[in-house]
């Protein structure tokens, strides 16, 4: 009996739960490496101002995009540019594997803030499309519990992960994280988002 309400529960609400497991995935990897960040900078010959150089970067990308691709994903559809962003992400994962120094950064920061801005309007889009009436709250709710604790666990292991292992075993992490994000989106499916959004 209960497996089976938890079956149509998850039946009934796959698409939702799919985008939740996208955006764990895509916050769970941005939080690996927030922690590491300025020692990253330190590692390529970067200075402190240069790692804040290249936070603001990634994050005026963001800013002057985002609104961009809003609009974009409401003409030309959200699912499509959705994947386009995680796959985006992706690359720019790999791409910080090769960076030898604070120029290469500034790239990289603006790939995946390129990425992220394609992301987050074409995500919050399908996510408040799909919600069921009366259950906003609840579904926003349990996105931020699933989110918080996704970060709060990647931040640990983003700093224990380049202890031990190196930065390019965080970027590794990072791409596979990306690439859950991008099968998770991808398995949405054309029936559920592809015609409709």
């Amino acid at each position: 009996m209960l497996i089976n309400y938890h079956l149509h529960f998850f039946l009934m609400n796959r698409a939702l739960i799919l985008l939740i497991l996208a955006s764990i995935f895509g916050n769970a990897a941005g939080a690996l490496y927030t922690p590491i960040h300025a020692a990253f900078v330190d590692k390529v010959g970067g200075s402190l101002v240069d790692a804040g150089l290249t936070s603001s970067v990634y994050f005026m990308t963001v800013g002057f995009l985002i609104f961009v691709f809003g609009k974009l994903a409401d003409k030309f559809g959200k699912y499509k540019l959705l994947i386009t962003g995680f796959i985006l992400l992706t690359v720019g994962d790999v791409y910080f594997i090769f960076i030898q120094n604070t120029t290469m950064l500034i790239v990289g920061q603006i790939i995946l803030g390129t990425g992220l801005a394609m992301t987050n309007p074409s995500w919050n889009g399908l996510f408040s499309l799909l919600l069921e009436s009366g259950k906003e709250s609840t579904w926003w709710g349990t996105w931020e519990l699933c989110i918080s604790l996704s970060i709060a666990i990647a931040a640990l292991f983003g700093g224990l992960i380049a202890t031990n292992l190196g930065f390019a075993a965080v970027f590794i992490g990072k791409a596979i994280l990306h690439t859950g994000s991008t099968i998770a989106a991808f398995a949405l499916g054309s029936e559920t988002c592809n015609k409709k959004y």
